[in-house]
């Protein structure tokens, strides 16, 4: 049985993804997009794993959220916490 699992991206799903990779801020978005990249290039879900210290189980994780979201998907999950004692301006300082 084949475990591999690539992600077979359109012309202009990469020309998106490219540009998103060098305009986000967000490291863990970079991540991901560049996962889909290379996973479109032919690396495995456990070489990608490996190169960015996360299980593979991560890696089929972010191919899920973009098969189902597309670049919704690339973003960060709401986090619960605590609101912020900080005004936006305190922050900035």
């Amino acid at each position: 049985m084949n475990n591999k699992r690539y992600i077979n991206l359109s012309e202009s799903e990469i020309t998106d993804l490219t540009h998103l990779l060098r305009t986000t801020n967000n490291h863990r978005e970079r991540q991901r997009i560049q996962a889909l990249l290379w996973s479109h290039q032919g690396y495995d879900r456990q070489t990608i794993a490996q190169l960015y210290q996360v299980k593979a189980d991560t890696v089929s994780f972010w191919f899920k959220r973009w098969e189902d979201n597309k670049s919704r998907g690339l973003k960060d999950l709401a986090r619960s916490g605590r609101p912020s004692i900080l005004t936006p301006k305190e922050k900035k300082v």
